[in-house]
């Protein structure tokens, strides 16, 4: 389990037992659900189910949190609350976190490069390289993140370098994604006349690869 799955699971633990006090007020629920509630849009995203679930079952809390039967609404949300708690330290001690949190990251990129299509087929070559400059770019940081590589702060160069030395991805493609790097410094740098549609189109294609094998 990394540091960050660890300081998770502590905090997920601190959630469950003032979830579970009966003792505690509707605050203390309050405070349960935004904690919770971050906790799940960093591991899952903010468009997801598990995210939705814990906004509605909030909004229904507080449609309800005054009639006459509020205690029966409070007990209600504390216990899909504590549910929602269990569910997640089991995923933690299961070791699901890294599978999570790599579904999650491609759907943010997969959108990235949904976007780069569109813009490449309807003639913006330059909206598609900057956006599939950058999911490529972010994507193959995330990456190297999760086998554990340390590329704060380096270069898209240095992430490939990174990754091969690693033997996190084969050295024939590493060599094609770094054949990537001009494209995307030349885009991010606003050359437009150095920078050609097929080749947007090939860092596009690549990328949307890449996401399918990795994430």
């Amino acid at each position: 389990m990394t540091d960050s799955d660890t300081k998770i699971r502590d905090r997920l633990d601190q959630l469950l037992d003032l979830v579970q006090n009966d003792g505690q007020g509707a605050e203390q629920v309050e405070e349960c659900h935004s904690g919770l509630l971050g906790i799940m849009i960093e591991l899952y995203g903010p468009a997801s189910p598990q995210v939705t679930e814990m906004l509605s079952a909030h909004e229904n809390f507080a449609l309800r949190q005054f009639n006459p039967s509020e205690h029966l609404n409070l007990y209600a949300f504390r216990r899909r609350l504590a549910g929602l708690l269990r569910s997640t330290i089991a995923a933690v001690d299961m070791g699901l976190l890294s599978h999570i949190r790599i579904e999650a990251t491609g759907g943010v990129y997969g959108s990235l490069v949904v976007a780069a299509k569109r813009a490449a087929d309807e003639d913006q070559k330059d909206v598609a390289a900057v956006l599939g400059g950058a999911a490529l770019e972010d994507a193959l940081k995330r990456f190297a993140l999760l086998k554990g590589l340390n590329v704060d702060e380096k270069s898209m160069t240095d992430v490939i370098n990174a990754l091969k030395g690693a033997g996190a991805i084969p050295s024939a493609q590493a060599e094609i994604v770094k054949s990537f790097v001009d494209v995307r410094n030349r885009a991010f740098h606003a050359q437009w006349d150095r920078v050609d549609k097929m080749s947007v189109q090939s860092l596009i294609a690549f990328t949307e690869l890449f996401l399918a094998e990795r994430f």
